[in-house]
């Protein structure tokens, strides 16, 4: 699964790069920065992604090139057992400050609730935000799950951290 998310992540992105004659054509211009710096704010739901099954998320843009976002989502019933929320906060940083560009992504997922966890990630991935405000994103995250033990000898034992590689679908609207 991981190598076709690869392999998809790495098609979109080529396939925008190469589709944007109307950006690249023109230099650095208002017109070609402006969906971020016209429209710095982003919400939308992310499918699967560093909140593992669906995330409400807000970006906001600091820089044509830094975003800071949180998200969040909740399941279970709540004050039960059952109940868990998950909270993301991160940040994103642009390769090109246009309207489409790859991006690298970091930050780190909180789960409460029965079992608490705090899950870091790393991600590469794709941003294309329309003029008109409409956004989608693809990420191919690595989370760093819990602790598990490992023993090198028979008196040294050190905690290792499982890596998980998970893709991400985001549909928005900026503003």
């Amino acid at each position: 699964m991981s190598g076709r998310a690869i392999i998809l992540c790495t098609t979109l992105m080529l396939s925008s790069v190469f589709s944007q004659d109307s950006v690249q054509a023109q230099p650095f211009t208002q017109t070609a920065i402006s969906t971020r710096t016209m429209r710095p704010n982003d919400i939308g739901l992310e499918l699967l992604g560093k909140g593992l099954a669906l995330t409400l998320a807000y970006q906001r843009m600091i820089t044509p090139s830094v975003g800071l976002q949180v998200g969040a989502f909740g399941m279970g019933e709540p004050n039960t057992p059952d109940e868990q929320v998950v909270i993301t906060l991160g940040g994103k940083f642009y390769f090109r400050p246009v309207n489409a560009s790859p991006f690298a992504t970091g930050g780190v997922t909180l789960l409460r609730g029965a079992e608490t966890e705090n899950i870091p990630y790393v991600g590469l991935g794709y941003e294309v935000r329309h003029d008109g405000g409409f956004t989608w994103r693809a990420t191919l995250y690595t989370l760093f799950f819990g602790e598990e033990a490992v023993r090198r000898s028979s008196d040294d034992v050190i905690p290792v951290r499982r890596v998980f590689f998970w893709p991400g679908f985001y549909v928005g609207h900026a503003f």
